[in-house]
């Protein structure tokens, strides 16, 4: 049981690195090749950001990205386009990532719960 711990903190950190490096590596290339303030247009998607985190669904928060992708200047045949297609295509990375929080957070709590059970029989 204790090799699942590693294997399932192995995975939550580096989907953690991953997230981080991209992150930054957009970043650049934006300010890079666009001239534009990454920092601005991580502000201007804030909306889309809380609207994911809140509905958990990506087709629900399409029209709200279309619109932060308004307020970034991208143009109307991008975002009209790429918006829909990408929120369909993340499907299967959620999948994995869900799947696998499932798993860490079932095997940790059974790991608390066990802990929790030795604390009341001193």
């Amino acid at each position: 049981m204790q090799r699942f711990q590693y294997f399932f903190k192995g995975i939550y950190l580096c989907n953690n690195f991953c997230i981080f490096y991209i992150l930054q590596v957009y970043s650049y290339l934006l300010a890079g090749f666009q001239e534009k303030n990454p920092f601005v247009c991580m502000k201007n998607q804030i909306p889309g950001y809380f609207t994911a985190l809140g509905t958990q669904s990506s087709a629900a928060t399409i029209p709200i990205n279309i619109e932060c992708a308004k307020r970034n200047g991208t143009s109307p045949e991008i975002r009209e386009f790429v918006v829909p297609l990408c929120a369909t295509i993340h499907l299967p990375g959620s999948i994995i990532t869900i799947t696998s929080l499932c798993c860490y957070c079932t095997y940790d709590a059974q790991h608390v719960l066990r802990n929790f059970n030795n604390f009341f029989r001193l």
